[in-house]
């Protein structure tokens, strides 16, 4: 049976599309649930029927979910659409409830929280609270889709993984409470505490990603191995995204094993936040975008030893054609595929610079907290300034511990 390639187009534009070009947003998670509780309710009923669609789809949650070579930026994509289509039963025809405005959120792991919850408490529950076409306007409570996925059926594998607990645990877990019982529980308390310890580490890490003139290069920010003349390497997004998928997931948790990662709920909002990272870049950096390199060993859909440039078709990702493959020049802006961020609403700017003045406030405010902090006492006096200085230092350095990037080499 041939495989099926799905276009990948994004969500649907609201209709009628808006005169100044803006797009729907995509929303951080806490910042949905408290500011917009009708997405919110339509988000969790969406994602509870999607995780129900019958396994055997290619677009099922465990059909998506399970194409690991899929992931980081173009999954959370093909999930958009797929919610998309599971939000309209749900939906109401309120103009707050439509399904065409809705956009999958992303959890914003380096931003403190206001409600101090550095692991979202909406994503640590096993049960929450949503109101369904059936309940006639009264809240209900229901499993949490967030919290994990449940295999329907358990289909257990052979391969490199055969002694692993992977094939027989029945639900997605996170710090499970024994790596070989099936009877394993999540332990949220244990996540909980490690995105807290290493909050810091990380709002610094962002924060020197976005700031220091040796990562607005693309190839600095999104990957960590060096060119051979240069020995070591880089701290990036891509060292910044495996330490959430550890810390969230512990010892033998599904989100720590990338063949798995993906049926833990929790991945795809962490993915779509590094989208938006990288989004940001983008607009803070928007000459830098892709490398042309030659790559290596090569994959299954690119040659060895051959030149990738911002041309070279991104196999097996079609576009709307379903003929023709997207381009990283292509698929180089959000609006493309009918969202943004918060920060990245360049419609609202009359020139480049207020926008990318914008964008680098908004950078201050989220992921400078060292900095800021370096910033007040500072204002207050000349000499505690430079005490503050050193202690800023010393605090960054612990904070990244190896992540800190090292000085080019000569």
């Amino acid at each position: 049976m041939a495989a099926t390639n799905h276009p990948v187009v994004g969500a649907p534009k609201p209709s009628p599309a808006p005169a100044d070009g803006s797009v729907p947003l995509r929303i951080e998670i806490r910042d949905l649930q408290s500011n917009n509780p009708d997405q919110w309710n339509l988000y969790l009923l969406a994602l509870n029927a999607f995780k129900k669609l019958d396994e055997k789809t290619d677009l099922s949650y465990y059909g998506i979910a399970g194409k690991i070579y899929l992931i980081c930026i173009w999954t959370p994509l093909t999930m958009s659409k797929v919610l998309q289509a599971s939000s309209q039963a749900p939906a109401k025809p309120s103009s707050s409830r439509q399904p065409r405005r809705f956009r999958i959120p992303y959890w914003d792991w380096a931003a403190a929280p206001a409600s101090g919850d550095y692991f979202p408490n909406s994503v640590g529950s096993p049960k929450i609270t949503v109101i369904t076409p059936q309940s006639n306007g009264k809240a209900v409570q229901i499993q949490n889709p967030l919290y994990s996925y449940n295999f329907r059926p358990l289909n257990p594998v052979s391969g490199d993984f055969v002694d692993l607990p992977f094939r027989t645990w029945p639900k997605a877990l996170r710090y499970p409470s024994s790596t070989t019982s099936v009877n394993a529980v999540s332990q949220e308390d244990q996540e909980l505490q490690a995105m807290t310890s290493q909050f810091g580490g990380l709002q610094g890490n962002v924060n020197l990603l976005m700031s220091d003139p040796n990562c607005k290069d693309f190839s600095a920010f999104s990957n960590h191995a060096r060119q051979q003349n240069e020995p070591g390497t880089f701290a990036s997004i891509e060292d910044i995204c495996k330490s959430i998928h550890v810390a969230v997931g512990g010892e033998l948790g599904h989100m720590s094993e990338l063949e798995y990662s993906a049926f833990d709920p929790v991945f795809w909002l962490h993915h779509v936040n590094v989208d938006r990272l990288f989004a940001v870049l983008q607009a803070l950096n928007p000459t830098s975008y892709t490398i042309n390199k030659r790559a290596g060993d090569g994959t299954f859909v690119i040659n060895r030893n051959s030149t990738k440039t911002a041309t070279t078709p991104l196999a097996p990702f079609a576009d709307a054609t379903g003929s023709r493959y997207w381009t990283s020049e292509g698929a180089r802006q959000t609006t493309s595929f009918n969202y943004a961020y918060p920060e990245t609403q360049r419609w609202k700017f009359n020139t480049d610079s207020d926008y990318q003045n914008s964008v680098r406030n908004y950078v201050q405010q989220l992921y400078g907290g060292i900095s800021n902090q370096f910033m007040v006492m500072s204002a207050a006096s000349a000499k505690p300034a430079a005490v503050a200085k050193a202690k800023t230092e010393e605090s960054l350095e612990e904070g990244l511990g190896q992540n800190v990037r090292e000085p080019p080499v000569a």
